[in-house]
């Protein structure tokens, strides 16, 4: 989980640089949520992030999501191609 929230951070800020503040927030939306799509409480946190309207606040949802995840201990009992994770991902 924290290997994720770290290579989403950083392609979001390089994502918020490449288009800037307004585009970035909207388009970042759906590579957010492809990140996210097979996380246990993903969808629910979706609908909350797609009301967010800066890149700052954004991020900061992002990450709460990720550390929320992390202190019940989440971990991807899949990886992100639908494959067993019997190994961490790499970045």
């Amino acid at each position: 989980m924290a290997e994720i929230q770290e290579v989403m951070n950083a392609h979001l800020l390089e994502h918020y640089a490449f288009y800037g503040e307004h585009t970035g927030v909207r388009t970042a939306r759906k590579h957010i949520a492809w990140y996210m799509r097979s996380l246990p409480g993903a969808s629910v946190f979706r609908h909350v992030m797609n009301a967010i309207d800066d890149c700052e606040a954004q991020l900061a949802a992002v990450n709460a999501f990720f550390d929320r995840q992390l202190e019940l201990g989440e971990r991807l009992s899949e990886g992100l191609d639908g494959q067993p994770a019997e190994e961490p991902l790499a970045a």
